[in-house]
């Protein structure tokens, strides 16, 4: 299949989840009448679904011949699994779909890269990885653009309506990203109701179990492998303190309007596109890891800044945070790239999905435990103490990335 449809699909993904992202907690709120920590609730609960998702995927993806297949079928069910989610009044059944939904979506970003390494020279996956995250990039900043006017500019429509809406579009979004990736081929099934089979389903049921918490417990990992997770988790972590409370951040400290916010995050994204454009043209792989060392250390010393700045109350304070903010998404192909690639490398040939989905898990557990952790230090000690803890954590991410090649 070309990859010019799968990059068209991950266009429509990253403006699917960038719409869903905008909506799934405001739609506990106005819809199902739940309170601010209902939605924080159901944010986290969907990051929970990533982790487990990408603990699956570092198990199957090295069994799975055509990748393909998973891919199509995850954005599938997590479209039939968005629409679900507009129908149901229970919170609680809200929060199980929630989880459903990233665990299911989590396969797709992981079962692509592992496809690409397995195709061409290094320069050829590079070039691509970076056409991909290019495109679905431009799909997310698209989305949140589209998402923007929706909850915005559109006033004869009932908000929930307008959730709902949403909803349903990026369920669309996904279910053309499905057909997108489907290649063609013949796929075989066979029901066998025999007494045999049934145990050999069994065992590995079981295996799939045991080898589910073996990913967890990072000790079987080489020390190398420990330390960079151990980076990426402490990097995730700190950077997550501060992006999950700075719209709350903005709102109390400015009083900027939502459609603000939502351009503001636009920029981000697009400034972000412009990177992915860039590093898409470096082919060389010696100074990957010095801008991993480099985006870790500029972003940790201006998260710990604006902490700084934000005691201080300094006049030029608003303009500083809302220029840093959009410098973030540049820098994040600089980063995120690189790492990608470094991870893969690290691993042996047969174990990049398993490398791949402990890689996503790090991230996915580091975003949980910040999304819970955050609002109880800026509640308790202020956001300047949230920044400075996050850009510290920053830092001493790129200490121990550093130490992995030591």
């Amino acid at each position: 299949m070309g990859f010019k449809k799968w990059f068209i699909s991950f266009a429509l993904q990253g403006a699917s989840i960038s719409l869903f992202n905008i909506v799934i907690s405001l739609y506990v709120v106005l819809a199902l009448h739940g309170n601010v920590q209902n939605a924080s609730i159901a944010v986290a609960l969907f990051s929970f679904g990533n982790l487990l998702g990408s603990i699956s995927a570092s198990i199957v993806l090295d069994r799975v011949k055509r990748v393909s297949i998973l891919i199509y079928t995850s954005f599938f069910v997590a479209s039939f699994i968005m629409v679900l989610m507009v129908f149901v009044k229970s919170i609680y059944i809200y929060y199980l779909l929630s989880v459903l939904l990233g665990n299911v979506i989590s396969f797709t970003g992981p079962a692509m890269t592992l496809h690409l390494s397995k195709i061409e020279d290094e320069g050829f996956v590079r070039r691509q990885i970076n056409n991909l995250n290019l495109f679905n990039s431009i799909g997310s900043t698209l989305g949140m653009l589209f998402g923007s006017f929706i909850l915005t500019l559109i006033k004869n429509l009932n908000d929930i309506f307008k959730l709902k809406m949403i909803f349903f579009i990026s369920s669309i979004l996904l279910l053309t990203s499905s057909v997108l990736t489907i290649e063609r081929g013949t796929l075989k099934v066979s029901v066998s109701p025999h007494l045999r089979a049934t145990k050999i389903l069994f065992l590995k049921v079981v295996n799939f179990a045991n080898e589910f918490f073996k990913v967890v417990d990072i000790r079987n990992l080489p020390k190398n492998m420990r330390l960079i997770t151990a980076s990426v988790f402490m990097a995730f972590f700190g950077a997550n303190l501060v992006f999950s409370v700075f719209t709350v951040f903005l709102k109390e400290a400015f009083r900027v309007s939502s459609q603000f916010i939502f351009l503001l995050y636009s920029a981000n994204s697009f400034a972000g596109n412009i990177a992915f454009f860039l590093t898409g043209r470096l082919l060389m792989t010696k100074y990957d890891r010095l801008f991993i060392r480099v985006v870790l250390f500029l972003r940790g010393i201006l998260f710990i800044l604006i902490g700084v700045f934000v005691v201080f109350k300094l006049d030029f304070m608003r303009a500083f945070i809302y220029a840093s903010f959009v410098f973030f998404g540049f820098t994040w192909p600089f980063f995120y790239i690189p790492l990608t690639l470094e991870i893969t490398n690290l691993a042996p040939h047969k174990e990049r999905g398993k490398a791949l989905g402990i890689f996503n898990m790090s991230i996915n557990f580091a975003v949980i435990l910040a999304s819970f952790v955050a609002g109880f230090i800026a509640l308790h000690l202020g956001y300047f103490a949230t920044f400075i803890i996050g850009g510290t954590l920053l830092i001493l991410g790129e200490r121990l990335f550093t130490k992995t090649f030591s």
